[in-house]
């Protein structure tokens, strides 16, 4: 997508952050390489019992019309990174770019344990609540819940992070050039390793569309730094759609 890239706040970072970064990305997509009306190359569908018959994923244009690709989910099925050793997967920050069109409950799926046993971050219909759950043996059993207002059709950047026993979800609208680590977190949860590694993914919803761009998962915010990224991904120091 299109960029622009912040040089005060990127200069601000680099001197905040020790300068042995390992450059651990544990994987990133932005969906360019792909090609329009396929799905994407680089995620896969696993048997879930959470998954809806009608579930789909396609690589699309943007819905704004002011950028490239991006992936379209409709309904939800457990669509997850093709990435070695992403069954180990532990703790990370994951960031993402995401929109959706229907007051529906769209959600992610995180340290998946197998198909039936993994976390879920999800706001709500309401467009209001947010909330973290377990999928327990295929059954739902809320762990938390907060308030932050989300639009409809409105692009946001997530940032999750998972540490141990601690869950934290911050937002911000896409055009919000504040970095995350001036943002306060919009749900937290702490004291809940009931699930302690797996894959991450999901991202779609119940009802309607979601759109999914930029996805990145990293060990440590230093680890972003020791990497050349290329092409519209742009992350921490301020990647934002032009309008």
């Amino acid at each position: 997508m299109l960029k622009k890239y912040w040089l005060v706040t990127l200069i601000s970072l680099l001197l905040s952050l020790p300068l042995s970064a390992s450059g651990k990305i544990l994987f990133e997509e932005d969906f360019e390489g792909d090609t329009i009306g396929k799905a994407p190359t680089n995620f896969e569908r696993i048997d879930s019992p959470v998954n809806r018959a009608n579930a789909t994923i396609e690589v699309v244009k943007d819905p704004e019309g002011k950028s490239g690709k991006t992936a379209k989910m409709f309904n939800f099925a457990l669509y997850i990174p093709k990435a070695a050793g992403r069954d180990d997967w532990t703790d990370w920050y994951w960031e993402w770019d995401w929109r959706w069109d229907t007051a529906s409950n769209p959600g992610n799926a995180y340290r998946i344990e197998d198909p039936s046993n993994w976390f879920h971050f999800s706001p709500r219909s309401d467009k209001t609540t947010i909330t973290i759950w377990h999928y327990a043996n295929a059954g739902w059993v809320q762990a938390k819940q907060a308030t932050f207002p989300i639009a409809l059709n409105t692009w946001y950047r997530f940032q999750q992070i998972m540490q141990g026993d601690h869950h934290i979800v911050k937002i911000k609208e896409l055009k919000d050039e504040t970095p995350f680590d001036k943002i306060k977190p919009a749900i937290e949860l702490s004291g809940d390793k009931t699930y302690k590694k797996g894959a991450v993914g999901g991202l779609g919803t119940d009802a309607g569309s979601t759109w999914v761009d930029n996805f990145v998962l990293y060990e440590e915010p230093k680890d972003i730094l020791a990497v050349n990224y290329h092409g519209k991904l742009s992350v921490i120091w301020g990647k934002l759609k032009e309008e």
